[in-house]
């Protein structure tokens, strides 16, 4: 997966799980385009959606990331990147 498709799967992951902040603050367009880099927190998951989101990218990229680490990574660029790298 290329970076940008791995950006794609991360939005649509954020979608599936109904983690809306991403697209109600007119993120979603800089974050595909590499343009902005996006906090984790601005996101207000809670536990489930951060579950949700995980299990999200283990289906679709088959990378396994932990609630844990997601909470800790701090941006959306950082999950692009540590997705790219264990693919």
């Amino acid at each position: 997966m290329t970076e940008q498709q791995i950006r794609a799967m991360v939005v649509e992951a954020l979608e599936y799980s109904n983690v809306i902040a991403l697209r109600d603050k007119n993120l979603t367009g800089d974050f595909l385009s590499g343009l902005n880099e996006v906090p984790v927190d601005v996101l207000d998951m809670d536990s489930l959606a951060e579950m949700e989101v995980c299990i999200a990218i283990e289906v679709n990229a088959g990378v396994s990331i932990l609630p844990e680490q997601l909470r800790k990574i701090g941006t959306l660029a950082r999950l692009v990147a540590l997705i790219q790298s264990r693919r």
